[in-house]
């Protein structure tokens, strides 16, 4: 959103994923329980039972094939074995962040959008992208069974 105010013409077209102009303040905080905190699992079995714990209530439609695909997304292979994928300054930024104050809305950062062809995918149990916001945007349908992709 903030290319898309400073330089217009570099973004021909947008996917945002389960994000817009107003971030849930319950997704904020679940997501800073555990950006930069998940120890490495051992082994896949203990990854697939974290991913899974974590992420229930987002993915309600995900079978098991479903969850060991979103652990080996989740997870880099080094050697047969899980290990972290994500980077660890995205927990340090976060633990900066006090929820205890309304996140600030992009409204008009969104806006700057409106030139351009935009698809806003929300999924069904996100708690970071509320289907009001999807609303008040005039738009896209939710994605049944899903919730906010992890970080």
């Amino acid at each position: 959103m903030m290319l898309a105010v400073t330089r217009p013409s570099a973004i021909g077209c947008l996917v945002l994923n389960d994000i817009g102009p107003v971030i849930e303040t319950a997704g904020l905080a679940r997501i800073m329980g555990y950006a930069g905190k998940i120890p490495v699992p051992r082994d896949w079995d203990e990854a697939r039972r974290v991913v899974h714990d974590m992420n229930k209530r987002q993915f309600t439609a995900l079978d098991d094939a479903g969850w060991d695909t979103l652990t080996r997304q989740l997870f880099n292979n080094v050697d047969g074995r899980p290990a972290a994928s994500y980077d660890a300054n995205v927990g340090k930024a976060l633990s900066e962040v006090d929820i205890s104050k309304p996140v600030p809305t992009m409204w008009e950062h969104f806006d700057s959008l409106r030139h351009i062809p935009l698809l806003v995918l929300r999924g069904e149990n996100s708690d970071l992208l509320s289907a009001a916001t999807v609303q008040e945007d005039a738009g896209p349908s939710s994605i049944p069974g899903t919730g906010s992709y992890p970080e």
